[in-house]
């Protein structure tokens, strides 16, 4: 039989509110930071708080400049303005980009070399979280299988211009890369 009903399911878990689907609504500090689709709250968190909250482990992010027709890291690396990052002005950005989407491989030739010192490796089932400092801020890489980085040695790891968020001033999201990347289907 066909019932019309709504189920409310709350949880600080978002791995959980995807694998329910449907809509669901991000909340922050008592306030609703976005509410829609929850594979379009996913691949499009209009706010860092929302793509913080709602990516696990939360999405690494790092201030960012937009000048010269280039995106320059504070890190001191620079990115080309192509692709979903075409459009960015001029002005300061905060970039993210979550821990999947960061390799210790060269994915593409895009892909920018970032070196780092590993803080942590936790494994957790097939899938190791390696914890790494750089330019002041700490940035967890999800890596498939059961690896041992040793703590405090020097590691490179790749980002991949093509799968950065980007957020205004106000915490806005500006630029989102495609689902299909996101999701690993182009590259």
């Amino acid at each position: 039989a066909k019932r019309d009903t709504i189920v409310v399911y709350a949880t600080t878990e978002p791995m959980e509110a995807l694998l329910l689907g449907g809509k669901c609504a991000v909340m922050h500090e008592g306030r609703v930071t976005q509410f829609g689709p929850t594979t379009e709250v996913y691949h499009n968190p209009a706010y860092v708080e929302t793509g913080l909250i709602f990516s696990d482990p939360p999405i690494n992010l790092l201030k960012a400049e937009v000048r010269d027709g280039a995106l320059y890291l504070a890190s001191g690396h620079q990115v080309s303005l192509s692709g979903h990052l075409a459009d960015l002005g001029n002005g300061n950005y905060t970039v993210g980009v979550r821990a999947n989407h960061l390799s210790v491989e060269q994915e593409n030739a895009q892909c920018v070399a970032m070196q780092g010192q590993v803080e942590l490796a936790e494994i957790t089932g097939s899938e190791t979280f390696v914890h790494v400092h750089f330019n002041d801020v700490s940035w967890v890489i999800q890596e498939e299988g059961v690896h041992n980085p040793r703590l405090g040695e020097a590691t490179t790891f790749y980002l991949d211009p093509n799968r950065l968020f980007a957020y205004d001033a106000d915490d806005r999201l500006v630029a989102a890369p495609p689902s299909e990347i996101q999701n690993g289907k182009a590259a």
